[in-house]
C-alpha cells in the first residue's frame, strides 16, 4: 500500500513523496512504513512519456 503525500511538477521532472507499507512474511516482525520518493524524468520529445524513473525507499531497519 502506498500513501502519496506530496507531488511536485517541475516540467520535465515530476516528484512523488509519501510512505509505503512493508509487511514481512514472518509474522513476528512488525509492519514498517518507510518514506519513499519517486523521480520521473519526462521525455523531451513527448512529455506524456517517462524517459527515466528513479525511486528510493528508506531508511529501513531489519
Amino acid at each position: 500500500m502506498r500513501q502519496f503525500l506530496e507531488y511536485w511538477d517541475g516540467g520535465p521532472l515530476k516528484v512523488f513523496r509519501g510512505f509505503v507499507t512493508m509487511k514481512f512474511d514472518d509474522p513476528s516482525k512488525g509492519v514498517l512504513k518507510p518514506a519513499m520518493t519517486h523521480f520521473f524524468y519526462m521525455d523531451e520529445a513527448d512529455p506524456s512519456k517517462v524517459r527515466a524513473w528513479y525511486g528510493s525507499v528508506g531508511p529501513v531497519e531489519f
